[in-house]
């Protein structure tokens, strides 16, 4: 390693590496009320979801994709999460520990973010499929309290027709089992009723808490 900082265990084993990974910072954190919206820049931003009661989280992406609508009945929690190398520090001081690339042209740690997460799991695109529309039909991802924890979609598919169609990439968070749960369904009326069809997520999801 030419440049940067590792720290390794007892055993010779790498804890930390600056070489091989590219952090996420906090860019923003609020609350959506239902039927409110949320912006966004799908290009580089990452929008995940934290509610406080038991239920799920539902919601529509806009066609571009630079705005998110709040359909789940309640207000909830959301932030925004960016890659560091991507965004400028909170505070430029004389102090603290800021690492480069190899070009000495972009930091890709610095302890002046100020707005910190922790990375509490990454599950991978196609790992996860909901079997039906039943709220035990959708896989566990997180067993513990789900206070705190946000759920970070990746495609941010959220599609809704009530008569005809429906499509679901979103998460139930359960504070009566302490799990959260992500459900992956398409819905199409059949002319007497929906019928449910589930589908591995599509993308990535991101399980990420704040640190204060």
């Amino acid at each position: 390693m030419a440049y940067g900082i590792e720290v390794y265990n007892s055993n010779g084993g790498i804890q930390f590496s600056t070489q091989y990974v590219d952090g996420f910072t906090v860019l923003d954190t609020g609350t959506v009320s239902n039927t409110a919206s949320v912006s966004y820049n799908a290009t580089n931003e990452i929008l995940g979801f934290n509610r406080t009661t038991t239920g799920w989280i539902d919601g529509n992406t806009n066609s571009t994709g630079t705005s998110w609508t709040n359909t789940s009945g309640v207000t909830i929690n959301w932030l925004k999460l960016k890659r560091t190398s991507l965004q400028t520090e909170d505070s430029a001081g004389n102090y603290g520990i800021r690492v480069y690339n190899s070009a000495g042209t972009k930091v890709i740690y610095s302890s002046n973010f100020s707005k910190g997460q922790k990375i509490i799991d990454i599950i991978p695109t196609g790992s996860k499929a909901s079997t039906g529309p039943s709220i035990t039909q959708s896989p566990v991802i997180y067993s513990g309290s789900p206070s705190g924890i946000y759920h970070c979609p990746g495609r941010m598919i959220f599609a809704y027709n009530s008569s005809t169609y429906k499509a679901y990439e979103t998460a139930y968070f359960d504070y009566s089992t302490n799990v959260i749960r992500s459900r992956n369904l398409v819905g199409y009326n059949i002319g007497f009723g929906f019928i449910y069809l589930g589908y591995n997520n599509k993308s990535s999801i991101i399980l990420t808490k704040r640190i204060p």
